[in-house]
Parts: structure tokens; sequence; C-alpha cells
């Protein structure tokens, strides 16, 4: 979240917390299966940030949050 370009979105479903975050993949890059966001796009590099291409949230508290963080005219 932290580099451009990006692109926000808000999911909703039944679980989509749990459901976003196996389709996104675990959150070290190589360590994430291929077939998820991470394991097919993203890389760590050396010893700086990794580039992870995705962020989901963790609960829906934290979507709560992030959802009016990003687009607070829908709040």
């Amino acid at each position: 979240m932290m580099e451009k370009p990006l692109v926000a979105i808000i999911a909703s479903g039944d679980d989509v917390v749990a459901q976003f975050r196996r389709m996104a993949g675990n959150t070290k890059p190589d360590e994430a299966p291929i077939g998820t966001i991470r394991g097919d796009f993203a890389r760590s590099w050396g010893p700086g940030p990794i580039r992870n291409v995705v962020h989901s949230s963790d609960s829906e508290e934290s979507a709560d949050r992030e959802m009016r963080i990003w687009f607070p005219e829908l709040f």
C-alpha cells in the first residue's frame, strides 16, 4: 500500500476475509503457493521491504477501519 499504482477494492460475501486471504496467499511471497496472487506475482528483494503486490485485511474489524481510510465518502 506504499507504492503506486494502487487499486483498492471492497469485497463482500460469506467468509470474505478468509476467502480473500486464501486467494492472496501467504504474506511471505516465497512461502505463497503458486496459483495465489502472491505466489504468482510477489517478490522478496534483498534486505529491503517485501513487495507482496496485495494487501488483505486480517479481520472484519481491520476491513472496516481500512475501508474508511480508502473510501471515506462511503461512510
